[in-house]
């Protein structure tokens, strides 16, 4: 018997299936995350750092020194 036979004989159709569906929620959640408007500071800053000259960015809105 061959691998191949083995193989096609498992039933394992049924995991493509989930994980396509999977990788369609995380693709669906990462969407939302990247267009909510409280990210717009955060994307707004990021989009200046390749322009700046060697400069300390900001620190993000929700870290504090403390946390580094």
């Amino acid at each position: 018997m061959k691998l191949s036979e083995i193989m096609s004989n498992m039933g394992l159709s049924g995991y493509t299936q989930v994980a396509m569906v999977l990788f369609l929620f995380a693709f669906i959640g990462e969407a939302i995350w990247i267009f909510l408007p409280r990210n717009r500071s955060l994307w707004n800053r990021a989009q200046h750092l390749p322009l700046e000259d060697g400069a300390q960015a900001a620190p993000h809105a929700g870290t504090t020194e403390e946390s580094k």
